[in-house]
């Protein structure tokens, strides 16, 4: 398995996930950090991140098969390999700067204007999130301190 697919299934074991409601004793889909998801983002932006994942896992592996068939220079002489890798690389990272790890603190999953009406954040939205932000969010949830965002890249 490439490298890349093993961070990703690190990290898929991470986000989203499923807590148990205190309350009701239900199983609830959760944000990295733990803060529940409200439904409409359970379906969407959470509930797709593992389909996410497993198209940027596909793209890894086209990537790391493109490069196997680069060394046969004769064979992939005229197909501007390096050019295609190079695209794949850049696509896989969009969608991977875009997978949500939390419910966006200023509107709590509804849309807003620091989430670009998503309801969510990406990791590197929330790491750039004024630390103050992010500690009322998570205190407001019983979470604790604010962390750092971890995205499938690292």
């Amino acid at each position: 398995m490439p490298r890349t697919a093993q961070i990703l299934d690190r990290w898929l074991e991470r986000m989203p996930g499923l807590a148990t409601d205190p309350v009701t004793a239900q199983r609830v889909v959760v944000d990295q950090f733990g803060v529940p998801v409200p439904d409409r983002l359970a379906r969407t932006g959470f509930g797709q991140v593992g389909e996410f994942l497993a198209l940027v896992r596909r793209l890894d592996e086209a990537i790391d098969l493109q490069e196997r068939l680069s060394a046969n220079r004769k064979l992939l002489a005229q197909a501007h390999v390096k050019l295609g890798i190079f695209d794949l690389r850049r696509h896989a990272e969009h969608l991977r700067s875009g997978i949500p790890v939390a419910v966006c603190p200023g509107c709590l999953g509804n849309g807003c204007r620091h989430c670009e009406d998503a309801g969510f954040l990406s990791a590197e939205r929330w790491n750039a999130m004024p630390e103050m932000y992010r500690r009322e969010h998570l205190t407001q949830h019983a979470i604790g301190p604010p962390e750092k965002a971890q995205s499938p890249a690292t």
